[in-house]
């Protein structure tokens, strides 16, 4: 049998995927706007990725921005929220907010059951999944 730390590096190799093994799958119904769920189902799982992408394709002019190696805008422009299923209940596991266009985040724990999304208003998002791929 392997050691335990061996099994547990095993683990996190395939649970955090380096950025350079996903490619991002543009999510039908691109570009978003308001609040709304997303799944990408497959036997069992509510969404079948590693995580999301995104970049604005509106931003208001009034929003405040502030120039650094990546802008920064003052409000939240969209919050990514990954949704888990328990034994009794689907509770919000992760939340993440971003302030910067053309980012992508990958969730902590796999498999969520759905992930919600609230744009800001005026705000219109391209949202693309983050997949696993060798090729």
């Amino acid at each position: 049998m392997p050691p335990v730390s061996s099994v547990q590096t095993a683990i996190d190799a395939v649970l955090h995927l380096p950025p350079e093994l996903l490619v991002e799958s543009v999510i039908p119904g691109s570009p978003f706007v308001g609040d709304g769920r997303l799944t990408r189902p497959a036997p069992g799982v509510g969404v079948n990725a590693w995580g999301i992408a995104w970049s604005f394709t509106t931003i208001p002019s009034r929003l405040g921005v502030q120039n650094g190696s990546v802008p920064m805008w003052n409000v939240r422009l969209m919050q990514l929220v990954a949704f888990h299923n328990t034994r009794s209940s689907e509770v919000p596991m992760e939340i993440f907010d971003a302030h910067y266009d053309a980012g992508l985040w990958l969730w902590e724990l796999p498999l969520p059951a759905a992930i919600g999304y609230s744009l800001y208003p005026g705000v219109t998002a391209q949202l693309r999944w983050a997949l696993f791929s060798v090729v």
